[in-house]
Order: C-alpha cells, then sequence, then structure tokens
C-alpha cells in the first residue's frame, strides 16, 4: 500500500510527464530539422502563432473559470508589458540582428507576451497550466532567434522573458488568496499606514 508522500509523488510524475515527453519529443524534431529554410519558416511562423495565442489561451481560461478578477490583472499586465517593451525597445535603440536596419530588438515583444501570459496561467491557476505554456513560451523565445529571419538574439529573448514574467508576478495573485493587503491604525497624534504585498 502507498504512502500518502508516495501517492502524491507518483500523481505529480504523471502530471508532468506529458509534457516532458513532449519537449523531448519537440527536441529531437528541431535538432533533425536544423539546417532546412521550411523548418526555419515552420518555426518562425508557429511562433508568431504561440505569442497571440497563449493570451488568448489565458483570456478563455478566465472565461471557463467565470474569473473576472483573472481577466482584469491579465489586462493589467499585458498593457504594463507592452508598454515598458516598447518603451524599452525605443530607448535603448540595439540593432535587430536581421538585414532590416531597425533598431528595436531589445527586448523581444513576442517573447515578453507570451511569458507574461504563461507567468500568468501558472500564478493564477498553478503548475497544471504553468508548465506546457511556459514550454510554448520557450518556443516563442527560440523562434525569435531560429526562425528563418532571425529577429533576435538570446540576450533580446531573455529580456523579453524576464519583463514579461516579472509583470505577471507583480500583477497577478493566486485565484482564491489575496496577495495585498492595505490597514491603517490611529495612536493619540499619530496615524500610520501599513500595506505589504506577497509575492507567492
Amino acid at each position: 500500500m502507498k504512502t500518502g508522500g508516495n501517492f502524491t509523488s507518483s500523481i505529480m510524475k504523471k502530471r508532468f510527464r506529458i509534457p516532458f515527453i513532449l519537449l523531448f519529443s519537440l527536441s529531437c524534431f528541431l535538432a533533425s530539422h536544423a539546417q532546412s529554410d521550411s523548418y526555419r519558416e515552420f518555426i518562425q511562423t508557429s511562433g508568431d502563432i504561440i505569442q497571440v495565442g497563449l493570451p488568448l489561451s489565458a483570456l478563455i481560461m478566465n472565461g471557463i473559470h467565470k474569473d473576472k478578477e483573472g481577466t482584469i490583472q491579465l489586462f493589467y499586465g499585458l498593457g504594463t508589458t507592452f508598454i515598458l517593451t516598447h518603451a524599452l525597445k525605443r530607448t535603448i535603440r540595439k540593432k535587430r540582428p536581421d538585414p532590416s536596419e531597425a533598431y528595436n530588438a531589445f527586448p523581444s515583444g513576442h517573447t515578453s507576451v507570451a511569458f507574461h501570459a504563461a507567468a500568468y496561467l501558472q500564478k493564477r491557476y498553478g503548475w497544471k497550466y504553468g508548465v506546457p505554456a511556459l514550454l510554448l513560451s520557450t518556443f516563442t523565445g527560440y523562434s525569435r532567434v531560429e526562425g528563418i529571419d532571425k529577429k533576435h538574439d538570446v540576450w533580446d529573448v531573455l529580456g523579453g522573458a524576464l519583463l514579461g514574467s516579472v509583470s505577471a508576478y507583480v500583477f497577478t495573485k493566486t485565484k482564491g488568496s489575496e496577495n495585498v493587503s492595505l490597514s491603517f491604525a490611529q495612536r493619540a497624534d499619530m496615524f500610520s499606514v501599513h500595506f505589504q504585498l506577497t509575492l507567492q
């Protein structure tokens, strides 16, 4: 008979088995097709689709759970991610590695949006949804470096991933929990305000 700890461990292993099998299979596919132009076109197009698909998936998930609060958090976070991404692009003016002569490489917008949506799903609904979403967002970042047009380098992608993830964690709280508290206290001639933010 399995103990409680072993049973929980078994469940966790089953939960993560499929995403890791998919990741391994995808890695083998990528390695075997890494030099072909059709492969690079496929990679870039897939990244474009996932970048839109992940936020839409988060929105659909909110709808399924009738989660109005989560929808507000998602839009606040995505809006902040979008504004900061384009502000940094225009401030840093890093040249893209492609032949376009554009100076807006850092950070990668595709990656920041994809990672924001993935981190939102993980923070709001847990690792069950977070693991597949983070794998897909990682693929989006990969597509920006290895796509046929080579829109970004690794630093652009890492910057986008960090920006999107931090923004999601600041604006999102786990469903059913409170991560912000505000309280007031007054004593004789003193009045104080206490603000607490807990990142879960």
